[in-house]
């Protein structure tokens, strides 16, 4: 986006603010009855809208912030998909429920791990959170998980270090569980669909006892679904329970466990095939019929063969299975009036085991799939953690504040195994024809414990909101931390490897500081800036080289303004936001394609603008509509990518500025409408709208633009709700995620449908 481009837009925000701004001052003169304020709230309560819309602008987060704040006073833009909301849209997982949020693209990458893209950011700079507690790494322990046993989902974007520590440079998305209540629920839910699928699950809870002082709340959930491609079984399992206990007046502790498993046949992609290859780095180079090489080469009539579109060229013995365990105690207690003491004891079990085949290329020489890169590890990882918080909400002068200090000391240890054979590897079959082939089975090794990782961390943060005039508040953040990470490469004999240590000290400074006007009790504008860092690569894979240690921490920046907004008598919220990012020092992770081993360089800087509109609208009682729209333009500043093309100069180097990063689309925009006919019977669906990415760095290799539409049609009688669900409508052939380079699409499901039961009393 030019300069001139984004100053229009920011011109065309600030002018829908005033607009929204001078309706409100012309609504509210001359001023309205009370009676009028109670006819609203029977229209739409506040409740209303925080359970059924993602937009509850008067609703509290602890995602923004851990002051209390509600999302409109909070100088970040943050979206909530509540329990309800998730229902109503039959969001089955994390991953699909955080790629319905505004701007936010999600899916399942290579080893079925989740990778979501945040104004235009991914990996280690998008954090994953349960209950405000960071797990510990995102791309390697966070697992899809079934939202039956969840609250809600939110999701904070741009810079959030200063509230979860190093890296989150692109935002934070925070899964909530259900809280114990002291009013009696139980939640019932049954669904079958296409592939042979099924969801079911059962909660309850409630007080304990006769003396109102203990509360639970326990759920449990199972999926299960075949899969549209073959030798693709899913599997989840959750289970969460938690205990509160009002001890005193002014302590209360609550207990909180989860068990959640995952069990996978992998589905990596299905290959591109094409009718040759072109290398675009050098003038007038010929096609050449050969497999494709990402760095630099464009394809031929690229193209998903329809015979290929149920086949997994995976092997039959492909697996990839999970299972974390999550424990927290916290405690609450009132020091004194306007002064609070929160603490929170966590513990994270993470452990997984694959074995599978990662790329598969189509090659225009042969007509026959070439199948390469064994992959069989597992990971066993433990992390123990306490942060204490101290609240004060007490005034400052004559000025309102409110004021968080405290510590997070946590420790966390990865064992490491993968099979001992090197790279490359191949399969029995190593290639093989695009239909009708025998996929082959893994060559049997023993998984060799290669590597421990122990990352200790202390970090210290605040935040302070200060109310400077009646509209006007200052908010401010401001975390220090001391990393301590160690890595011992384990001797290997049958790879003649030594014994190797290797140790890194990071001391990160991260902070933030936003102003918020509140132009009426329903508008405010804001604007902040924040500062993130992070190390050059995830903690756990910290490199052994000299080279690669000496790398400098990433760092990130972000401005950002925007609207929030209620008016038509409550009937409408109105978001906005502007926002650039820049990031430096960036650092990148390539696999070699001939070793299989992995080094990060360091490769500039890259900045992404944007903007992000969303609106949540009841025109009348029985219809409800959210729209949104997400434009974003990343951009490499500084990249020189090594291509290992000897042909081109400079020992195979390239200069990537002016290019597009891979997987960021420009343009998302989604609809989604809801209709209550009466008599129990509604309607709701929407289309959602997801433009071209590139796929690799040198922009040569293009995913294709995309709509999926959904709908649903049901009928509610009692405390029972009926669905049929209808998926991919259009039954559009389009991907998710692009894997090495776009050579490799993991494509979602076609058309499919789901018949679903849910009770609540």
């Amino acid at each position: 986006m030019s300069s001139r481009l984004f100053f229009s837009l920011s011109l065309l925000l600030g002018l829908n603010a005033g607009s929204i701004v001078h309706a409100q001052t012309a609504s509210s003169a001359p001023p309205k009855p009370a009676d009028d304020a109670v006819k609203l709230d029977a229209f739409i309560t506040m409740a209303e809208k925080a359970a059924a819309f993602t937009l509850p602008l008067d609703a509290t987060t602890a995602t923004g912030t851990r002051l209390g704040l509600s999302l409109r006073e909070v100088p970040a833009s943050i979206n909530v998909m509540t329990q309800e909301v998730i229902a109503a849209r039959g969001l089955r997982t994390t991953v699909e429920t955080v790629n319905s949020v505004v701007g936010v693209q999600g899916g399942l990458a290579v080893g079925s791990i989740p990778r979501y893209v945040i104004r235009g950011l991914f990996g280690n700079q998008v954090t994953i959170l349960f209950d405000g507690v960071r797990m510990n790494t995102q791309s390697q322990s966070e697992r899809p998980v079934d939202t039956f046993n969840l609250d809600r989902v939110e999701v904070l974007k741009g810079p959030s270090s200063v509230l979860f520590g190093e890296g989150a440079i692109g935002g934070s998305i925070n899964y909530v569980s259900k809280n114990p209540d002291a009013r009696p629920r139980t939640d019932l839910f049954f669904a079958v669909g296409s592939w042979e699928s099924y969801r079911a699950g059962a909660g309850t809870g409630g007080p304990l006892g006769n003396s109102g002082k203990l509360t639970y709340r326990a759920d449990v959930s199972a999926a299960s679904a075949r899969g549209y491609v073959e030798r693709s079984q899913t599997d989840l399992f959750s289970a969460t329970v938690a205990v509160g206990w009002h001890a005193t007046d002014s302590l209360n502790l609550t207990l909180h466990g989860a068990y959640t498993e995952d069990v996978f046949e992998p589905y990596y992609g299905t290959p591109v095939i094409h009718d040759g290859v072109q290398n675009t780095l050098i003038p007038g180079s010929p096609i050449r019929q050969d497999v494709p090489n990402p760095n630099y080469d464009r394809l031929i009539n690229p193209r998903i063969a329809p015979a290929s579109r149920r086949l997994n060229y995976n092997i039959t013995d492909a697996s990839a299975d999970s299972v974390n365990i999550r424990l927290r105690l916290l405690a609450e207690a009132t020091l004194a009036p306007g002064l609070r003491l929160r603490n929170q004891l966590y513990g994270v079990h993470h452990f997984l085991q694959s074995e599978n085949f990662e790329r598969f290329r189509w090659n225009s020489a042969t007509q026959l799939v070439q199948r390469d890169f064994i992959w069989q590890a597992y990971r066993d990882d433990w992390m123990l953690g306490n942060r204490a918080e101290l609240i004060a909400d007490r005034p400052l002068g004559s000025l309102e504040n409110k004021f968080l200090v405290g510590v997070d000391v946590s420790r966390v240890r990865y064992f490491r195994g993968i099979n001992p054979g090197g790279f490359p590897d191949s399969p029995t079959t190593p290639s093989i024809p695009l239909t009708n082939f025998d996929p082959g089975r893994l060559r049997t090794y023993t998984i060799t414990r290669d590597r421990d990782v122990v990352v200790e961390t202390t970090a210290l943060f605040a935040e302070d909101a200060l109310k400077l005039t009646r509209g006007l508040t200052a908010v401010a953040g401001f975390r220090y931390d001391v990393i301590d990470a160690q890595r011992t490469t384990r001797a290997d004999p049958t790879r003649a490897q030594a014994e190797i240590r290797a140790a890194k000290k990071y001391k990160p400074v991260t902070w933030r500081a936003g102003l918020v006007q509140a132009l009426s009790p329903q508008t405010s504008l804001y604007a902040s800036y924040s500062y993130a860092q992070e190390p050059a690569s995830q903690l756990v894979s910290l490199p052994t080289a000299a080279a690669n240690l000496a790398l400098p921490l990433q760092k990130g920046v972000q401005w950002e303004a925007g609207v929030k907004s209620t008016f038509w008598e409550g009937r409408a919220d109105f978001t906005a936001a502007l926002y650039r990012i820049d990031r430096r020092d960036v650092a990148t992770t390539n696999r070699d394609s001939v070793t299989g081993a992995f080094s990060t360089q360091s490769i500039g800087k890259i900045h992404t603008q944007g903007l992000e509109l969303a609106a949540s609208v009841a025109p009348i009682k029985p219809l409800r509509l959210e729209a949104n729209f997400a434009y974003t333009e990343a951009e490499f500043d500084v990249f020189i990518e090594n291509t290992g093309l000897a042909a081109i100069g400079d020992a195979g180097r390239i200069s990537r500025a002016g290019n597009r990063p891979v997987d960021i689309p420009r343009v998302i925009t989604g609809l989604w409408a809801t209709y209550d006919f009466g008599g129990g019977w509604f309607v709701s669906g929407g289309p959602r709208y997801v433009s071209e990415r590139m796929a690799n760095n040198n922009n040569s290799i293009v995913t294709d633009a995309y709509t999926e539409f959904e709908a649903a049609f049901g009928y509610r009688h009692g405390a029972w709700s009926y669905t049929l669900r209808g998926r991919n409508l259009l039954d559009q052939t389009y991907t998710d995620t692009a894997i090495y380079g776009g050579v490799l699409q993991r494509l979602a499901d076609p058309r499919s449908f789901e018949l679903s039961a849910r009770a609540r009393f």
